[in-house]
């Protein structure tokens, strides 16, 4: 079985046109991963706030592929929408406190 790739995105704006600009940047990459490197691979949007999203993505996953072999949790935490920088240092407690 060839390895496959997820790509998982998370966009908490109200307004769907970034969301709908990142879905179809997210089939684009899909679609590069399988030209160049001859895998399967697809892009999935999920709103990781959203138990009922991430819930629907991995029964997608396993339904599809039954195993996982690469994901990306591009998620982040942009309050203000400028600065990306992040105290490092609250990245786990916040995964930890969102997801477990």
């Amino acid at each position: 079985m060839a390895a496959q790739s997820v790509v998982a995105a998370h966009t908490p704006s109200a307004d769907p046109t970034p969301r709908t600009a990142l879905v179809r940047a997210g089939k684009q990459l899909a679609d590069g991963i399988k030209a160049e490197f001859g895998i399967d691979a697809s892009f999935q949007h999920a709103d990781v706030i959203k138990q009922s999203d991430i819930q629907a993505m991995i029964e997608t996953i396993f339904e599809e592929w039954e195993l996982l072999d690469y994901a990306a949790n591009v998620a982040g935490i942009r309050k203000d929408g400028g600065d990306m920088k992040e105290d490092q240092s609250r990245v786990p407690r916040v995964l930890v406190d969102k997801h477990v």
